[in-house]
């Protein structure tokens, strides 16, 4: 197309005049946009040109080619245009939080700035992010989602089937795996096995080496070559880095919620996998119970630890009886305490029926009762600092909890040929925990090799969904989160969606002057007598291109000449 359009302008123009070509025509378009601003001062004197009040003036803004195979790969063309976008916006940020925070700042509260170039720009990148979540379905917006971030940290997208659990890596060559997600519940999924050779970093099978080294060598001919499978902070001590974008609209009401005249968004959080957020995060799920279990082979029979008793009541029934009933109003205990539960029959039913024995012990330490003032038959159960004993509801997936820490598996292991069966025992959910979170104290690789036993890594448990594999991270552990305080949680929002974009335009609505208009409406009419052409085949669009084009040209060589002139004439007086 370019070779006939070019074709058609040097027909159009004398022989002896300057060629036009396609990138020159364009050069000339943008060299316009950046110097109209100068332009227009100079051309104060003259008298304005006011259009009617009903004119409704519009930008056809370029719509850029959304490509999920093509943002994220370095060097390809899709890439250079995506980071030449983001390039004014994010020069100054170092992490995620930076540039994310620079885009919001940006959207929320705009420069002051008459650099037309800049506004557009702007202007396309967050009509862009609208459009990768309304033409896309999920798993299409996710990975054009996962081109976007890696050219915002000028990092790369990894082609999916490939080793490893991250969707892309920074500039660093550190691991990022990335959820796009609606907002509720926001729970992150994903393969346990994968994550943990992250740490573990076993050797790949088709070339020996480790993807924690750099390099390896070919053993065939004994050359150190570039290990295809390298990525940043792998093995004992590294990090994985989880991205997870949630949108306030689901995808399938995607299209009414980014073209309604409500703003919608998408909310970012970061949190860095180690060995001790990995162990964090896992159990505070239930469903990761089953991921886990060690193996009751790791322990010394001998020397594993009593089982707990099954009842563990410190309070003899007839005294429970006096325990106050029901909830204890405001002030009947001091003049500050609010109405409450604590330290009741009810909270103290709990304790036992919902806290493993050990916990409960631990939490009912030097209880006593004493007396409910103006009610001496009633008794309140309070601590060695008098406070009444409160039940504190712990996080679904914590092994302190009776139910879940009971949790034990039976494997049971068929040899077809022999004809028989073998009972593998697997430990306690509480039991194995306890192991691994001792290993952690002590040593991080002990910890990764415990680890690579559990029953989620070889994959041992069997549900009913088939073996037990993919953990599961609720939004309720990161979402509460703050990146200052905590390290890990939300780090920014972007705003999204027609009316997103139409209140940022607004806002530079005076800038974007009648000239810019016209300019790129002869942009657009440009495009529409090309395709008249091209794809309608209409022989008189041709002729109209090229005049149109002709038109173009000689406003921007004068606007040009005016410019000159000026810089010249300033450069005179200096």
């Amino acid at each position: 197309m370019d070779n006939e359009l070019q074709h058609l302008l040097n027909e159009y123009f004398e022989p002896t005049a300057k060629k036009l070509d396609i990138n020159e025509m364009f050069r000339l378009v943008e060299q316009v946009l950046e110097e109209l601003p100068a332009l227009a001062e100079a051309d104060k004197s003259q008298a304005p040109v006011e259009a009617a009040e009903e004119e409704a003036l519009e930008i056809t803004l370029p719509i850029m080619r959304i490509s999920e195979k093509m943002w994220g790969k370095e060097g390809s063309e899709d890439r250079e245009i995506l980071q030449n976008l983001l390039s004014r916006i994010v020069e100054h940020g170092t992490t995620l939080k930076d540039k994310i925070e620079r885009i919001d700042q940006f959207l929320k509260s705009p420069p002051h700035t008459e650099d037309i170039s800049e506004i557009l720009t702007n202007i396309v990148l967050l009509d862009t992010l609208t459009n990768i979540m309304l033409h896309f379905n999920a798993s299409a917006a996710g990975l054009t989602f996962e081109g976007f971030l890696s050219a915002l940290l000028s990092g790369q997208q990894i082609k999916a089937g490939t080793a490893g659990i991250q969707d892309l890596i920074d500039n660093d060559k550190n691991p990022i795996s990335l959820k796009l997600l609606t907002e509720k519940p926001g729970d992150v999924h994903g393969s346990y096995r994968d994550l943990v050779d992250h740490f573990v970093d076993p050797a790949s099978a088709e070339t020996g080496a480790q993807r924690s080294k750099p390099t390896y060598v070919d053993p065939e001919t004994g050359e150190t070559v570039e290990n295809p499978y390298y990525v940043g902070k792998a093995g004992t001590g590294g990090q994985m880095t989880y991205v997870v974008c949630l949108k306030s609209f689901r995808e399938k009401e995607a299209e009414k919620a980014l073209t309604d005249e409500k703003e919608e968004h998408i909310w970012f959080f970061q949190f860095d996998f180690t060995a001790k957020t990995f162990f964090d995060s896992l159990v505070t799920n239930a469903h990761n119970a089953n991921l886990l279990l060690l193996p009751e082979s790791i322990i010394d029979p001998e020397a594993a630890a009593p089982a707990e008793q099954e009842a563990f009541d410190p309070i003899s029934p007839e005294q429970l009886k006096t325990l106050y009933s029901g909830a204890i109003p405001a002030g009947l205990l001091s003049d500050e305490a609010p109405k409450t539960t604590a330290g009741t029959r009810a909270a103290y039913t709990k304790i036992i029926n919902v806290y493993g024995a050990d916990y409960a012990r631990e939490v009912l330490d030097g209880a006593k009762l004493i007396p409910v003032p103006g009610n001496p038959k009633k008794n309140v159960l309070v601590g060695p600092d008098d406070q009444p004993i409160a039940f504190k509801t712990l996080p679904p997936g914590d092994p302190r909890i009776k139910k879940v820490g009971a949790r034990a598996y039976t494997q049971t292991i068929k040899d077809k040929k022999a004809g028989t069966e073998t009972q593998v025992q697997w430990l306690d959910y509480k039991t194995s925990t306890k192991l691994l979170q001792d290993a952690l104290a002590e040593d991080e690789g002990k910890f990764w090799a415990l680890i690579a036993q559990t029953s989620g890594y070889t994959g041992a448990v069997r549900t009913k969904e088939g073996s037990a594999t993919q953990f599961v991270i609720s939004s309720k552990y990161y979402r509460p989160k703050k990146w200052e305080e905590d390290g890990f949680g939300f780090i920014g929002v972007l705003d999204v969606g027609k009316a997103a974009v139409t209140n940022l335009a607004q806002k530079y609505a005076n800038i974007l002057n009648q000239q810019i208009f016209d300019m790129f409406k002869k942009v657009q009419i440009l495009s529409q007598q090309i395709n008249g052409y091209f794809i309608g085949g209409d022989k008189g669009k041709a002729l109209e291109a090229a005049t149109t084009a002709g038109e173009l040209k000689s406003g921007a060589e004068e606007y040009h000449k005016q410019d000159t002139e000026q810089q010249q004439a300033m450069a005179a007086k200096e």
